[in-house]
């Protein structure tokens, strides 16, 4: 088996998501809609031919290796995931897409609607699960 990673790459996806913008605003994906910054992934995202390339020379090598990867920024997509341990990837991706607030939001709208005396609290952040 060849695994083919490639990083964003440059298609029609990029027109159909446009949408995103508002289409999110005022719900629970909104933060982390936020952080995405579409115009910006689609600058930098490669040519679908670079991913045909990649493809190409996998199939054709004598030898290919299980992995190949495309990535746009091969340092923060490919290098650094890569050195990190898994639990500390996740802290950085929770963090990157801003998933404490999405969490502290739940946890007092859970509050409010149970009436719970942990409504006082529940306006207070709780640590993130992945922080020690």
């Amino acid at each position: 088996m060849i695994v083919i990673q490639p990083g964003s790459i440059d298609t029609e996806i990029f027109e159909k998501a446009r949408h995103i913008s508002t289409a999110f605003e005022h719900t629970d994906y909104d933060p982390t809609r936020r952080t995405i910054d579409l115009r910006e992934t689609r600058r930098t995202a490669l040519p679908a031919s670079a991913v045909t390339r990649r493809i190409i020379d996998a199939l054709t090598v004598q030898h290919p290796r299980a992995r190949y990867t495309i990535p746009d920024q091969p340092l923060r997509l490919w290098l650094v995931p890569r050195m990190l341990a898994d639990r500390w990837l996740d802290r950085v991706i929770d963090r990157m897409l801003g998933f404490q607030a999405i969490r502290d939001r739940l946890r007092v709208a859970k509050a409010q609607e149970t009436g719970s005396s942990e409504g006082a609290t529940a306006n207070r952040p709780r640590p993130s699960p992945f922080r020690r």
